[in-house]
């Protein structure tokens, strides 16, 4: 999946991802964390969260549409060396559980891996 390249809402009173490093990351993850906790009712609304989070950190997702109600990998560019992943997926209740994490490249090609076989049913561990 191509990454979509995200914009800061204003440069000069947001964070910067690259020069705050670890700080910019942690903080975002720990927000989509306890945002993403609980039952989620459609993938929009989940999307919507992790959209409201970015903008505390003054990044502008953009809208994203036609999701699929199985579930589905989104990846977004925050900058150079910072990534967006998220994914979600319909859970056995029919609420949607979601994992969103601002990662570094590495991070990235690991996730996706991972995602990959977990779609496969082989087993990531």
């Amino acid at each position: 999946m191509e990454a979509a390249v995200l914009v800061p809402i204003n440069p000069s009173d947001s964070v910067n991802p690259v020069s705050d490093g670890d700080a910019f990351k942690n903080s975002l993850n720990d927000s989509l964390y306890a945002s993403l906790i609980g039952a989620v009712l459609s993938p929009q609304g989940g999307i919507q969260k992790i959209r409201n989070i970015m903008l505390d950190h003054g990044i502008d997702i953009p809208m994203v549409f036609d999701l699929d109600p199985a579930g589905s990998e989104l990846i977004f560019t925050i900058s150079d060396d910072l990534f967006l992943y998220i994914v979600y997926a319909l859970d056995v209740d029919g609420y949607y559980e979601f994992f969103a994490a601002v990662v570094d490249a590495d991070e990235l090609d690991e996730l996706t891996l991972n995602y990959e076989d977990d779609e496969d049913g082989n087993d990531t561990e």
